[in-house]
């Protein structure tokens, strides 16, 4: 109170200076100085009202100040003193609405951000208007005062704007100007962000004109900053990207490069990242601000929320210790150690730095609020109920402390329904109290999601499902963490799978995996309603990605598999019914492969040698199996290309490297005996059925004889002669005269060929097609 006593002395000293030195001029003079006497007391007053609380409800004081300033000693020696002291005073006068404004840009007071927003605009405005820089549009303007000011702050020597712009800046040596400069750039930054946040819930046209705000007070910051600043690229590339001005984003993103060389580039650029949730980056950022000015409590003091963000209590409480080193008296710097100290197990510290705020402010709204927060982690409710209780009596105009009692309250209520017997009427009367508390918070802060998603948990618990529902589609409508928007489609989701509203429950799932991509359980959630819904694709795309975070129960490998089948995918339903088997052999699981086995058999071969071919693009093998695949699909046609390219491929290279080449030759006959009975079905004419049937027999024929002549060896030829003699493919052509008469050539004594020969004729050098098919029959 005395610091800023004296401030407001000091001023009115020095507007009563000017006003004799006018005087002395002429009645113009004296008109002219009065009007601005009366301008300079409205500002004074305005940053009384707005800029400091405490002066609220002290009209009476201000009256005395302003008494005792018309009766102050005019003697020119001492006015001369007080005219420094009064420039440097109000230098540090708007340092105290900067600190207000930091405070309120470090979002620690448990409020959501459209609050915090807004509370930092208001005391920024309150700091700017100290010098009549709360008007842009005056700021905008060449010719104004406001403009002037900035004009004289930046170059005083070349100034020649309108004289009033220098009353309170002339006389302050270039330190107090860059410090003046600094403070003043900073919160035209902060104007930056925080109106735009401020109105980020409003409507489409409030939206807008709050960024385009935005953007002017970034745009007059600017003037005050000689060098390239990064913080000032980067806030405006943001807001210009929330307005859909992508190439002018783009334009301000080039100047984001390198690192920022300044402090207080340093430190704003920390705020941005720490504000992004890029905490590691905010860290280094702050330690490099800390560097170059070791003193700056706001580079600190952010170091331990960070750390508490990471999970790293102990290196938070270390910042904390070093804040309160500082600042003994500061209870921002108090408040954050205790939570700190609780987080790391410190109990009795942070209890002790909870009395340590109240014996500076028994009233301390922070202090009784957050006391609440640790007796709750402790489990002692009705302690933390008094305490929040305590907060929402010091200040009914904020909404965190009611937010509070309603979680204790639910948490009682909880408590109440473990019981043995549950004790049920305690239960609702907590419920009861807890929607009260959460309806009184969203009244007070009807743009924060967290009352409504908190309110539609307890109606959920009582078994009011579609309350609970409606409160979570506002929740998921307002400014919220991505943690508690998801819950809310989360939580919204489970109810409307339980109601078997399965199309409703599916968009919260999908709204819910925008925020967190990789949630197994959802993944899960959204794989059963899609099966629910019949959308086979969306169950293979949940299923999948569930897979690759967690191993999967022999259930959810079948839904996929059902789910591949279901689009024709027949050899992914192979796999995974194969794999579900492994885990459990159920009858149900055998027969639903089985089956598929019986109907897609030879698809699943022609899809194996389709990829077969593509890493092995000149085996004639691959291209066999693939016909004969084919083939027995009734695509003949196509088959028949195949086997001419399988033909073609067994070049003069392979007849003499490979150490069989008989089977490969058996492998078209089969493909062309089968093809000749293809064509029974087929849809042309009886002539064209003949003249094919005729030309793959004889064909079958050909390469038979091909397959005995390929034979290097007796032993190998022996081996040719007895597979054609028991090559079930060949069946279709067996009983032709031709066959019967090649085959009666070849051999007198079969008996004593039989005797050497195995069952291996598809065991040779490589597995041929009829290998792969019988594996896949086995399967």
């Amino acid at each position: 109170m005395e610091r800023l006593e004296s401030c407001i002395d000091s001023v009115a000293i020095t507007v009563e200076t000017a006003y004799e030195q006018i005087e002395q001029k002429d009645a113009a003079g004296c008109a002219k100085v009065e009007s601005e006497l009366l301008t300079l007391t409205k500002d004074l007053d305005q940053a009384r009202a707005h800029a400091f609380e405490e002066f609220v409800d002290h009209v009476d004081y201000w009256e005395e100040v302003i008494t005792k300033v018309r009766h102050k000693v005019r003697d020119s020696k001492v006015v001369t003193i007080q005219r420094k002291n009064a420039r440097a005073t109000f230098t540090v006068f708007i340092q105290d609405g900067l600190e207000q404004t930091r405070y309120h840009t470090a979002r620690i007071s448990g409020e959501s951000r459209i609050f915090t927003a807004r509370e930092a605009r208001k005391t920024a405005l309150a700091a700017l208007s100290l010098y009549g820089l709360e008007d842009l549009g005056q700021l905008q303007s060449d010719q104004s005062v406001a403009s002037g000011v900035i004009d004289f702050l930046m170059s005083p020597e070349t100034y020649t704007g309108p004289p009033e712009s220098a009353l309170f800046v002339n006389g302050l040596d270039e330190t107090q100007r860059q410090d003046l400069r600094n403070s003043i750039f900073e919160i035209m930054w902060t104007l930056g962000d925080s109106e735009a946040t401020a109105y980020s819930q409003a409507s489409k046209d409030e939206k807008k004109e709050a960024q385009e705000r935005s953007l002017a007070w970034l745009s007059v910051a600017k003037r005050l900053h000689a060098t390239h600043s990064y913080a000032l690229s980067t806030r405006k590339a943001n807001v210009l990207a929330s307005r859909g001005r992508v190439e002018e984003a783009a334009d301000a993103r080039k100047g984001i490069v390198g690192i920022p060389e300044t402090a207080l580039d340093q430190y704003l650029m920390a705020e941005i990242k720490r504000h992004e949730g890029r905490y590691e980056e905010a860290q280094r950022l702050y330690q490099a601000t800390l560097r170059l000015q070791p003193d700056h409590f706001w580079a600190r003091y952010p170091v331990g929320p960070c750390s508490l963000e990471q999970l790293e209590p102990r290196a938070a409480v270390a910042a904390f210790d070093i804040c309160v080193e500082a600042r003994p008296d500061s209870t921002t710097a108090l408040l954050g150690r205790a939570l700190a100290d609780f987080d790391a197990e410190k109990l009795d510290d942070a209890f002790a730095d909870l009395d340590s705020i109240f014996k500076l402010d028994p009233n301390h709204y922070g202090a009784w609020l957050n006391r609440g927060y640790l007796h709750a982690k402790q489990g002692k409710l009705d302690e933390a109920l008094s305490d929040f209780s305590q907060a929402a009596e010091l200040n009914s105009e904020r909404s965190a402390s009611f937010l509070n009692r309603g979680e204790v309250h639910s948490d009682k209520a909880t408590a109440a329904l473990k019981k043995n017997p549950p004790d049920r009427d305690t239960a609702l009367a907590e419920w009861n109290l807890a929607l009260k508390d959460y309806s009184q918070a969203i009244k007070l802060s009807p743009t924060d999601c967290r009352p409504y998603l908190y309110r539609g948990d307890v109606w959920a618990k009582a078994g009011k499902f579609q309350s609970a529902i409606a409160d979570y589609r506002e929740a998921v409508k307002h400014e919220g963490t991505n943690a508690d928007i998801a819950k809310a489609y989360r939580n919204m989701g489970r109810l409307q799978h339980g109601l078997s509203n399965f199309g409703e429950a599916m968009f919260s799932w999908d709204s819910y995996l925008k925020l967190f991509p990789k949630d197994a359980e959802v993944l899960s959630l959204r794989a059963d309603t899609a099966r629910r819904l019949g959308r086979h694709q969306a169950v293979i795309e949940s299923l999948s990605k569930y897979f690759s975070q967690r191993e999967p129960l022999s259930k959810q490998i079948d839904d996929r598999g059902r789910a591949f089948s279901a689009l024709g995918l027949i050899r992914e339903a192979h796999g995974d019914f194969t794999r579900a088997i492994e885990k459990s052999p159920t009858a149900e699981l055998l027969n639903r492969r089985g089956w598929m086995m019986n109907l897609y058999a030879y698809q699943i071969a022609e899809l194996d040698f389709i990829e077969a071919i593509e890493g092995l693009p000149l085996d004639p093998n691959n291209f066999s199996g693939r016909s004969y695949a084919r083939v027995m699909q009734g695509k003949y046609r196509e088959g028949v290309a195949d086997a001419a390219k399988s033909a073609s491929l067994i070049t003069e290279n392979i007849r003499k490297n490979t150490r069989q080449v008989w089977p490969l030759y058996i492998n078209i006959a089969d493909i062309y005996a089968q093809a000749s009975l293809q064509v029974q079905d087929d849809e042309t004419s009886q002539a064209e059925r003949t003249q094919l049937q005729e030309e793959y027999q004889a064909k079958a024929l050909q390469f038979i004889k091909q397959t005995i002549s390929s034979a290097k060896t007796d032993k190998a030829k022996e081996l040719a002669i007895e597979a054609l003699k028991k090559a079930s493919a060949l069946r279709p052509i067996r009983q032709t005269r031709e066959f019967r008469e090649f085959i009666a050539s070849l051999q007198s004594d079969p008996e004593a060929c039989y005797q050497k020969t195995t069952n291996i004729i598809f065991c040779i050098s490589s597995i041929t097609y009829a290998a792969r098919i019988a594996w896949h029959v086995t399967l």
